[in-house]
């Protein structure tokens, strides 16, 4: 029988495997404004080398402290080694989520008929992408479970809920400005729905607000002054317009995003659902959530699929809660039974394979998987190495400085013929090469052949031909690394 502790180490298993293989980032702002400016702090980093929000003052800077503490601590007990360090913290993000899932699942399971109650289980944990997204040390993660944890106690007897709720809520916006919108439509849902005391409103701000205090002394500590920096995110990106700088997109790019990142079937089923949850639950908590941060990434100009992420976990509620609403029609028509046996077979299919491939991968197309090989194969050595159609591995976005994963023996420009031929004997030569480019190398590569071999894939070899296979959009998603062999100069 499936139970909710077989499904829990089920996704212990899947979730620590994908914090394993997951290295790298989605988006830089997941490295270069937690990282770094955490690495800054413990005296690794100048202020110079991070990025401009370090100056705007706009970057809380409670997430970046608690990877300087998780970091500290890892290295008082012997772990020396970053990419360790950082796969560790991917293991304990993923941890947490898993429990802060299940708690929410105990406690929102009982609103679905028995029937949907273990699809909600499986769905809360396997959703394809949800543990790629769980295991993220990002904002955007991080505010999702803290707010999730918020919701977690109002649907609890405890003494003190209110004030805890606010505490979560406020832990929620000190990692992730724009949760704001999240918490505004839960509170107003408390207060017009729910019909909860004044006194009780009161105690949530006043939780929230011990949570504020406490930010606002982060960032003194970290930006060595008194600064808002919510109020400095509001003017430099809304009164300033300082994001639109980074693009401006219509309204229905989540849409379209959606659709080109979660898979036709899965964003399909996502957008259905949606639309219907509302419609079926106008006074429900979580349309009242939805529905004002949603609304206002509608209208911000500068759009990014990840803005939506906070959301994530509360997508299989959606799911189960629509097909809860219609569960009638299963129940009663055959053909329509029949029908959604067969759908549900085939998205779970899909979703299992899309599983799979996502577990297994990097998130980066494998860029911190070349680095960590470099480093750890060719210590204390001077590397030479050349870019094919790649950008430098160690500093992918050459106007920062991505200096936690810094090798000082590494050289790095971009690949010229001549240079291979007249390589310096005393340095390793590697050549590092996009599979996007690899068929346009081959011609030059037959005239070196024999001094060359190959000594690591970013992905397994049988993995990208499995996800090119999947989709066009995987077949540029891999990078091959050559060595020269010098024993055949």
């Amino acid at each position: 029988m499936l139970t909710h502790k077989k499904i829990l180490i089920a996704a212990l298993a899947i979730y620590c495997l994908t914090a394993i293989f997951s290295t790298g980032y989605y988006h830089p702002d997941e490295h270069f404004q937690i990282i770094e400016f955490a690495e800054y702090k413990a005296g690794h980093n100048l202020a110079s080398d991070l990025t401009w929000e370090y100056k705007a003052r706009i970057r809380p800077a409670s997430q970046p402290a608690l990877f300087y503490v998780l970091s500290y601590l890892l290295r008082l007990v012997g772990v020396s080694d970053n990419y360790v360090i950082i796969m560790i913290v991917r293991i304990i993000t993923g941890i947490v989520s898993i429990v802060v899932i299940s708690l929410f699942v105990e406690k929102t399971k009982n609103n679905f008929d028995p029937l949907l109650q273990k699809l909600y289980l499986l769905l809360a944990y396997f959703l394809w992408f949800m543990p790629f997204l769980n295991v993220r040390f990002s904002s955007e993660t991080w505010s999702g479970f803290l707010f999730l944890t918020g919701i977690i106690f109002f649907y609890s007897q405890l003494k003190h809920k209110w004030f805890l709720m606010g505490v979560f809520l406020g832990l929620s916006f000190v990692f992730r400005f724009q949760t704001a919108f999240m918490s505004l439509g839960l509170l107003l849902w408390l207060l017009l729905i729910q019909k909860i005391q004044i006194r009780q409103l009161c105690t949530i701000m006043l939780g929230a607000f011990f949570i504020f205090v406490g930010g606002t002394i982060i960032d003194y500590w970290f930006y060595q002054g008194f600064n808002l920096t919510f109020y400095n995110y509001f003017f430099e990106n809304v009164v300033k317009n300082d994001a639109a700088h980074f693009g401006i997109f219509p309204w229905h790019f989540y849409i379209t995003s959606l659709f080109e990142n979660a898979g036709f079937p899965i964003a399909l089923l996502i957008i259905i659902c949606l639309i219907l949850y509302i419609f079926f639950y106008p006074k429900g908590i979580i349309t009242w959530i939805l529905v004002p941060f949603i609304a206002v990434h509608l209208i911000i100009p500068h759009k990014e699929l990840r803005f939506m992420f906070p959301l994530v976990n509360l997508l299989p509620m959606i799911i189960i809660g629509v097909l809860n609403r219609l569960f009638y029609l299963y129940t009663k028509f055959k053909s329509i039974r029949f029908l959604t046996d067969t759908i549900v077979v085939l998205l779970g299919t899909y979703n299992f394979i899309f599983l799979v491939m996502v577990m297994l991968s990097p998130a980066d197309k494998g860029y911190i998987n070349m680095t960590e090989f470099i480093t750890k194969n060719y210590k204390q050595k001077k590397v030479h190495l050349y870019g094919y159609g790649v950008d430098d591995p160690y500093n992918t976005l050459y106007i920062l400085h991505q200096n936690y994963y810094g090798n000082k023996n590494v050289h790095f420009e971009f690949f010229k013929p001549p240079l291979l031929l007249n390589h310096n004997r005393s340095e390793v030569s590697l050549i590092l090469i996009h599979s996007a480019d690899y068929m346009g190398w081959y011609n030059y590569r037959d005239l070196v052949n024999k001094k060359l071999k190959i000594v690591y894939t970013a992905t397994p070899i049988w993995l990208f031909y499995f996800k090119a296979f999947l989709s066009d959009k995987y077949a540029n998603e891999n990078l091959y690394l050559f060595e020269v062999d010098k024993t055949k100069q």
